[in-house]
């Protein structure tokens, strides 16, 4: 089954088999949101079982060992929630029951060093309010393709990179490109081997203007009622089919490309990703590109601007549009632009923070304090923002800051401070009345007292011999 039944089934199927554990029940809407820090879009869907629905946008991407962080809104009169992790045997792994602040609350579940597909289920007051799928990889993944704008009918190729422990390496199951747009599964292709790690899909886009969505996935074999299970995902990001006649006025209508002066040559890699922005709307941009440092983008939007795009520019060296470097040994410079040239104020967004990580072997090769590590805005000046070491994996070091605004940043560090330890040479007291023994001037003087000695005493007896003598 291929197309846009099959995608849509898949994700369903997986939404029964998370739903398969709620009780009997008179229709109830599943209405938590499950909001997570790592997360790949899919194809939108809304599933049913037994009564329970439940909406499906994204999935949650994680590499194994990678701790999963999910906040979690429900109705504000429950004071509390349990929070469950459950393998595609629906056998739990783990389990919190966790309070709430005014039915909110976030929730750090530990890494898992099985790769598969999990299932998060939330209950409250014992009755189910939400699950969201959850892929958990051994695989580090990066979807490219070649074009981000293409005529209607043209050939997309899409490129995808596996590779494990910072060593490109091919899964043993099926790695996939996927084309798609809102609920709609425009194609899904088995991606040909081109080398080690590295694989290619040509996807025949659509004759309909719009924007599209690229994703890859590694697929098993593996069915749990008759859902794949899969062991990888990772997003592309978007691209766009245009007219002939649209396609010189799209160029110049991207919602970043009005504000990004930054010099071309200085530019190593740059990743978009587009999100809805809604009234009140937590938005999460997700990077997944392997140069890419960013790897997300969070705030709250508060305005309802509908489509909204991130996109981030790791540079070669300093920034172009900045004066000064920071202090601090420099890991990266970055750019990070969200929505047109002065959207993202106070005004409009609300609680924004990047996370990035670090590769170990430069923190190990420049000797950097992981604790000094922060990630600094430049804004009429350097400014080193709140940054919070949140986990690691064989390869990263992952931290989160907070940023209340963006421009150009740079990731920083200092060494570890040396401890010098000074060991004092042990002092050797000489009492100054006393003058230093001479060994061989000593053995000569006690030889004579003794020679002295015995002569004395000698004499001694021979004046009392001589005495005795006498008087006898």
């Amino acid at each position: 089954m291929e197309g846009e039944e099959a995608m849509n089934f898949r994700f369903a199927c997986i939404f029964l088999l998370l739903l398969s554990i709620f009780p009997q029940s008179s229709a109830v809407v599943l209405d938590s949101t499950i909001i997570l820090d790592q997360y790949v879009d899919v194809p939108d869907a809304t599933v049913s079982y037994d009564g329970y629905v439940c909406d499906i946008d994204n999935v949650g991407s994680y590499l194994v060992g990678q701790n999963i962080q999910a906040t979690i809104e429900v109705d504000p009169s429950y004071s509390s929630i349990k929070v469950q992790l459950v393998d595609m045997d629906m056998n739990q792994v783990w389990v919190q029951n966790t309070l709430l602040s005014n039915g909110k609350a976030t929730v750090t579940i530990p890494g898992q060093s099985v790769p598969s597909t999990y299932g998060i289920v939330v209950l409250s007051s014992g009755e189910y309010k939400g699950a969201k799928p959850i892929v958990i990889s051994e695989y580090v993944m990066t979807v490219t393709p070649d074009k981000t704008q293409l005529k209607p009918g043209e050939t997309l190729r899409v490129t995808i990179t596996t590779s494990k422990n910072g060593v490109p390496a091919d899964p043993l199951d099926q790695v996939k490109g996927i084309l798609f747009q809102g609920s709609s599964n425009i194609a899904e292709v088995s991606a040909t081997k081109f080398g080690t790690g590295i694989y290619k899909a040509d996807i025949g886009m659509p004759a309909i203007p719009g924007t599209y969505y690229v994703n890859g996935i590694i697929a098993t074999n593996d069915y749990v009622i008759g859902y794949p299970e899969s062991v990888g995902i990772a997003a592309g990001g978007n691209v766009k089919v245009v007219t002939a006649s649209s396609s010189s006025s799209s160029s110049s209508s991207s919602s970043v490309s009005s504000f990004t002066e930054e010099d071309f040559d200085n530019i190593l890699m740059r990743e978009i990703d587009r999100k809805y922005t809604g009234v009140d709307k937590p938005v999460s941009h997700h990077f997944e590109k392997l140069d890419n440092i960013i790897t997300y983008v969070n705030f709250t939007s508060l305005m309802n601007y509908g489509d909204i795009d991130t996109m981030v520019e790791v540079l070669k060296g300093r920034s172009t549009l900045v004066d000064s470097s920071p202090s601090g040994i420099v890991y990266r410079h970055v750019n990070i632009w969200v929505g047109n040239a002065g959207w993202a104020t106070e005004r409009t967004i609300a609680n924004a923070s990047i996370s990035f990580r670090v590769e170990k072997e430069w923190i190990s090769e420049k000797n950097i304090a992981e604790d000094s590590i922060r990630l600094s805005r430049f804004d009429n000046g350097w400014e080193q923002l709140p940054t919070l070491q949140t986990g690691d994996d064989y390869t990263y070091v992952y931290f989160r800051a907070e940023a209340p605004g963006f421009s150009s940043f740079a990731v920083t560090g200092s060494e570890k401070k040396q401890v010098v330890v000074t060991t004092q040479p042990t002092a050797i007291v000489v009492n100054s009345a006393t003058p230093p023994i001479d060994d061989d001037n000593t053995r000569m003087k006690g030889f004579g007292l003794t020679l002295a000695l015995l002569a004395f005493i000698t004499c001694s007896i021979i004046v009392m011999v001589f005495q005795r003598t006498k008087k006898i």
